[in-house]
């Protein structure tokens, strides 16, 4: 009985070892992949970094480009720029000038709708049967159109 249980506590203690061995391989691993981040970290910082750097140096040479166009321009004067209308002389050039609408050059010809035309027949008092066989439609294409209305 003895000799059992030695047994089973030797491979007890073979299993404990097996698994801090084990414990120990992945704790080993975690911080290598740790360092491995913590490198691509700074080279990305370092890349925005110098990214920021060169946007704003785009930037001052920008702005110092627009300050030196606009140093370039000359400044207008009032007087240039406003202009003195004659209140008489606008109401004399006015009445002078008549205004003439376009005429059409062809007749405009307005279809009326299906819908249009149901409702019209309907109100001169025509009945859905003779309304489908004037438009060509179905009876119950008029009735629904009407009821559609509430005709």
């Amino acid at each position: 009985m003895m000799i059992l249980f030695i047994v089973v506590s030797l491979s007890l203690h073979l299993l404990a070892f097996f698994f801090i061995i084990i414990i120990f391989q992945e704790q080993r691993s975690l911080k290598k992949e740790r360092r491995d981040l913590q490198g691509l970290r700074e080279e990305i910082e370092e890349l925005l970094t110098q990214a920021l750097d060169d946007i704003n140096a785009e930037n001052s040479e920008l702005k110092e480009a627009l300050e030196a166009a606009e140093a370039e321009r000359e400044p207008r004067r009032w007087e240039e720029q406003e202009k003195v209308y004659d209140p008489v002389q606008l109401l004399s050039t006015t009445e002078k000038e008549e205004y003439h609408p376009p005429s059409p050059e062809k007749a405009v010809t307005v279809e009326k709708s299906l819908q249009a035309e149901v409702l019209s027949l309907a109100s001169h008092g025509y009945e859905n049967k003779e309304i489908a066989k004037k438009l060509k439609i179905g009876q119950t294409e008029v009735e629904l159109l009407l009821k559609f209305y509430d005709k």
